[in-house]
């Protein structure tokens, strides 16, 4: 009878550390499982509307599936701020961010320049994202994107942003210009690939709906032009023209500035103190 009970116990003693063997098992493979799960954008939507002043109204809205992995904190948007344009001269955007939101709450949109891009963090740093499906929306407007050449004027955007980290699975576009006004053409490239209409969902010229996957990294950049006379260039003031290329100065480039500017003055502190030595007989 004692060997039986103490059967009884073994067995429950077994049956308990198989149990909590297979629990820490289970246990790991979900959490391998969610820090491999992919994080993509599942649907993008962008509307683009062309002012007669030159700026440019930009609404987007990406349905995200957070992981809680790169996008535990927000989604970075990259947009290029230095375009050179049909006559060969450089000119630089100005950019505001109107509204950002996360599932319809406000949330702030954090601008930082690096390079010749700014990145905008749409999120709040002190918040973590809850897994599944996320609404990322935000509005900005924009002067400089437009190129203002002889014959037409253009519009190029890239949809997806510069360098994406995250797979696109269907995205969709549209433009609409001052006055309902219609364009004259329109060209689509997906990385090095040039589309062709018979690549996209294609309702009117101004729409455009892209089922295929975008790999990350690779951008989908879409060039709308029209006829002269729509839009009017409107010069950016030449303060705020150098406030805004001090703004892309990285803080290591504005150091070595500083530096140089300091040394320069050193030295010519030197000459001035050794010509005044030389003038004075000593």
């Amino acid at each position: 009878m004692k060997e039986f009970e103490g059967g009884r116990k073994m067995s429950r003693v077994l049956r308990k550390m198989l149990i909590s063997i297979f629990t820490l098992f289970a246990l790991v493979q979900f959490c391998a499982a969610a820090a491999d799960a992919e994080e993509e954008v599942l649907e993008m939507s962008v509307m683009a509307t062309v002012n007669s002043d030159g700026s440019v109204v930009v609404t987007e809205s990406l349905l995200v599936d957070v992981e809680a992995n790169t996008l535990k904190n927000g989604l970075t948007r990259r947009f290029q701020t230095i375009f050179e344009g049909s006559d060969g001269k450089y000119r630089r955007t100005r950019f505001e961010v109107i509204s950002s939101t996360v599932d319809g709450s406000k949330v702030s949109a954090v601008r930082d320049y690096n390079g010749n891009n700014i990145e905008i963090k749409v999120g709040n740093s002190a918040t973590i994202l809850a897994f599944g499906r996320r609404k990322f929306d935000m509005m900005y407007n924009a002067q400089g994107w437009i190129d203002f050449g002889d014959a037409s004027d253009s519009l190029t955007l890239n949809l997806t942003g510069e360098n994406m980290e995250y797979k696109v699975n269907k995205l969709n576009f549209s433009i609409t210009l001052p006055g309902g006004a219609s364009v004259m053409g329109r060209t689509m490239r997906v990385g090095n690939k040039t589309l062709r209409d018979s690549d996209v969902s294609v309702r009117p010229i101004n729409y455009i709906e892209l089922t295929k996957p975008i790999l990350p990294g690779e951008d989908f950049k879409v060039t709308y032009s029209w006829p002269k006379g729509i839009v009017t260039p409107s010069k950016i003031p030449i303060f705020e023209q150098l406030s805004l290329f001090i703004d892309t100065l990285s803080t290591r480039t504005i150091m070595i500035i500083v530096f140089c500017a300091a040394m320069l003055l050193f030295m010519c502190n030197v000459v001035l103190m050794y010509v005044k030595k030389q003038a004075s007989g000593g």
